[in-house]
């Protein structure tokens, strides 16, 4: 599969272009092909019209979009439940941070509820732990250190691989500085544990680089990793893990980041800041996976 796929940035510079290549991957008819390309060519048209990046596509706009295609309910929800898949691999990659066709197809149906973010149980999180690649050779260092983070601060993926030396404070108070969307910076808690791991794998990047870089997770060359990469390497952890979830890349350690806080009993204005989330509906998502049958409660 090609990296642009997965690779936010490809999709903010180009949507149509990598659409093409996601679809031409996926096992859909020709018909079907054909019925998708619309759609989600007028999504694209109406959002570059309205002058709004993709990165920045909510429950509003999409409602907003799905009113200005149709005038008939049937008509939304087919259009809907087309988008719905190429938008939730835009969530898993990290671009935006819900499906807004899910949110909207329980609208039309006068329902409330949504569907919960998939997430790793407890049982699930040491197992995930447990198959870390561990190595003494650099590379899974490099992937250790970073599948960590992932799980340990709830950030992007495209946050992660973005990740410069200079964002990571460590010492007293250790914190991560991260530029988030809309380049708007945010300052992300370190735990004791997590920030001895970054403090150690610098002393051991230092050993590898052959040339200086700005990147924290660069690899021996200095170029910073892709956000493909990364969800290859979160896939290929669950994979070896036994773990099978609807999400298998970075997006599922996001969530389950974001639920762990709820369960610690975080106060929600903190996790949304923590998470980078422009709205607090988006967060409260997490406290219903902790209240949710058979979820998530704190101990």
């Amino acid at each position: 599969m090609s990296d642009r796929i997965d690779d936010p940035e490809k999709w903010r510079e180009d949507p149509k272009e990598v659409f093409e290549e996601w679809i031409s991957y996926a096992n859909y008819s020709k018909r079907t092909q054909t019925a998708y390309r619309w759609i989600f060519e007028k999504l694209t048209d109406f959002l570059k019209e309205s002058q709004i990046s993709f990165d920045k596509l909510n429950n509003a706009i999409f409602r907003k979009f799905m009113i200005s295609i149709s005038s008939s309910r049937n008509s939304r929800r087919i259009y809907s439940r087309q988008l719905s898949t190429v938008l939730s691999h835009l969530t898993e990659i990290g671009l935006i941070d819900d499906n807004p066709a899910i949110a909207f197809l329980s609208m039309e149906k006068g329902r409330t509820g949504r569907k919960l973010p998939d997430v790793l149980s407890k049982e699930e999180t040491e197992l995930f732990l447990k198959f870390l690649p561990n190595g003494t050779t650099w590379e899974d260092s490099r992937i250790r250190t970073i599948l960590q983070l992932l799980l340990g601060t709830g950030l992007r993926v495209s946050e992660a691989a973005a990740l410069r030396t200079e964002g990571v404070v460590l010492g007293e108070n250790p914190n991560l500085r991260v530029l988030g969307k809309g380049r708007k910076e945010r300052i992300v808690p370190l735990t004791e544990s997590l920030a001895d791991l970054l403090e150690h794998f610098l002393e051991v990047r230092e050993e590898h680089l052959s040339r200086s870089s700005p990147w924290f997770f660069s690899d021996s060359l200095g170029n910073p990793p892709s956000p493909s990469g990364i969800y290859r390497m979160v896939s290929r952890t669950l994979t070896n893990a036994g773990i099978v979830k609807p999400s298998m890349g970075p997006h599922l350690l996001r969530h389950t980041f974001a639920t762990r806080q709820f369960e610690a009993g975080i106060p929600p204005v903190i996790v949304k800041n923590w998470m980078g989330h422009s709205s607090l509906a988006t967060t409260m998502i997490y406290e219903h996976v902790v209240g949710s049958p058979g979820g998530f409660r704190p101990v």
